[in-house]
């Protein structure tokens, strides 16, 4: 079976500033594994590194949607890493298998950047084909 073809996507809020939090509640039912990525745009501060980025991660899961149960927080990647020439992305593996039904990302932005969360649910139980299932606008197989 190629899981890519049985996935969902599932896109958080974006926050545009240090103040805001993106967040990010996802509903895994029916589903064994995510992938989960917090997007940081680029900065144009040479001064930015990797672990001046974020100020807060967490990966979180329950039976509600309030998601309480922390299953960890992010450590910020090492300070030599610049972020002046790519996004920075932050990409969590998650076995589901024995988790709540809920899986929440928080992501406080430590600088004024664009910074969101895309999730892709995979190994569902029911096979998905179209685009609405894959909650995508538009999907291609081949």
């Amino acid at each position: 079976m190629n899981y890519v073809e049985d996935t969902k996507t599932v896109v958080g809020t974006t926050v545009t500033s240090a103040a805001g939090t993106a967040t990010l509640t996802i509903d895994t039912l029916g589903y064994q594994h995510a992938s989960v990525e917090v997007i940081v745009a680029v900065s144009s501060t040479a001064a930015n590194t990797a672990a001046s980025i974020l100020n807060v991660l967490t990966l979180s899961h329950g039976d509600t949607t309030t998601a309480g149960s922390s299953i960890y927080t992010v450590a910020a990647p090492s300070a030599s890493v610049a972020v002046t020439s790519k996004p920075s992305v932050v990409r969590m593996d998650i076995d589901l298998r024995g988790r709540g039904r809920y899986v929440k990302v928080d992501a406080t932005p430590a600088t004024s950047l664009p910074t969101t969360i895309v999730a892709r649910l995979s190994k569902g139980e029911d096979g998905i084909g179209s685009a609405s299932d894959k909650n995508v606008l538009a999907a291609y197989a081949g």
